[in-house]
Order: C-alpha cells, then structure tokens, then sequence
C-alpha cells in the first residue's frame, strides 16, 4: 500500500520565477516580449539561489510571431563608478553602477539618480583625461545635469560685483548681447560675457551652450533718464 502511494505522488514541478522576458526573436528579428516555457534546471536552481552570474538557459515564445525557441540569458556584470555631477558652484559625488561592457564617451549621455547628465570629462589612472573608457578604466566621471542648470551670474556695477545664481536648461543658449530678466531681482540685466572652454567669450553675438557655461557677466540693462550722466 505504501509503495502504491508513493508510486501515485504527485512529482514537484520547478516553475521559473522569470515568466517574461524580453528576447531577441529568430523568426521577427528583433527583441520582443516573450514568455518563458522552460527553464533548464541547472539556471533554474541558480536562479533561486540568487546567483545572477550564472547564465539563464531555457525556451520562450514570442509574444507577436508565437515562435518557440532556446535562448541563453547572460546577466550584465556591473562595475560601481564614482560620478561628479556639477551643477552650478556645487558638485555632488555618488556612485552609479554601470554595465562592465558600456563604452563612455565624453558629451555622451547618462542618467544619475533620475536625472540626465553629459559627460564632461573622463578621469582615468593617473589623473589622466581619456577620450572614452570602460567603467573598469574610470576613476571618475565629471558631468553636467542638462534638465535645468544653476549658472553663476556676475552683474558688474561700477566696482562692484554682485554675484547671482540663474536657472537655465542645459540646451539653452547664453549669449552676449542678449538681456535677461531676473525676477527674483525685479530688474534686467544685459549680458556682456560669457565664461566657458577655458576662455572668456565677449563680442557681441557670441553665444554657447548653457551645459558648457561657467559664469555670466552682466550689466545693468538700465538706461539713465535723458539728458542726464549716469
């Protein structure tokens, strides 16, 4: 009777815990959404115990043609980088964990804590700057937030200089000539030079990126009363 018994138990059945996946499919070629079937046993045991350097092995069905096929899974190894996101007369560090396998290049793009940020300088061994580099080569990548930038602003008034802080999008053009409206001051200001790419750019006209702006000159875009000297 015993022996009856356990000849009729129900055998336990591994169910992978990964039921969609996302799969290059042979027949639509190109990645789509797939439904895991099968999940060979080895990657499924390394699955439940969290071993996410093992590679996962088994059979999908694309969700558009419906096309069964093996698929091997290898998971992306992750290498921790220290990132500088400057923003304005601040500049916060933190660590981002990176694909071991993306290429970073300078002006290129990536997202810190939700917010996208270009790439300013790549800092590898040595203090060296490095045009493009792997995660494992970088010591630390300088960037810019390009949403919305605090840009520093020195209004000259006679020989004084008032410091101010403006918000611009990193998109944005900064150019001389141009007026600006400080609400916050309740005045205009008339922008005579912009400071970016190691030089000081003053001739009318002359105009960069608000992503690549260290610090803006300006002047009062007040004009005395006539026939009066300031």
């Amino acid at each position: 009777m015993a022996a009856e018994e356990e000849g009729t138990r129900p055998r336990a059945r591994t169910t992978p815990r990964v039921n969609v996946l996302d799969l290059p499919c042979p027949t639509c070629g190109e990645t789509l959404r797939h439904r895991v079937l099968h999940v060979k046993e080895g990657a499924a045991r390394s699955e439940a115990r969290g071993n996410s350097r093992s590679p996962l092995e088994g059979i999908a069905r694309c969700a558009n043609c419906h096309t069964s096929h093996p698929f091997v899974l290898r998971p992306k190894i992750l290498c921790a980088v220290s990132v500088i996101v400057s923003e304005g007369p601040e500049s916060v560090r933190t660590d981002v964990d990176l694909p071991e396998d993306r290429l970073l290049e300078l002006d290129g793009t990536l997202r810190v804590n939700g917010r996208p940020v270009r790439i300013s300088r790549i800092e590898g061994p040595m203090a060296r700057n490095l045009p493009r580099a792997r995660p494992s080569q970088v010591v630390a990548l300088w960037t810019v937030p390009t949403d919305e930038l605090h840009l520093r602003l020195s209004v000259v008034e006679g020989s004084r200089t008032r410091p101010l802080h403006i918000m611009a999008r990193g998109d944005q053009e900064i150019r001389v000539g141009d007026v600006l409206h400080l609400e916050a001051e309740g005045e205009s200001v008339e922008i005579t030079g912009v400071r970016g790419r190691g030089r000081t750019f003053q001739d009318p006209g002359d105009a960069l990126p608000a992503r690549e702006v260290q610090r803006i000159y300006a002047r009062s875009a007040r004009r005395p009363p006539g026939g009066r000297r300031d």
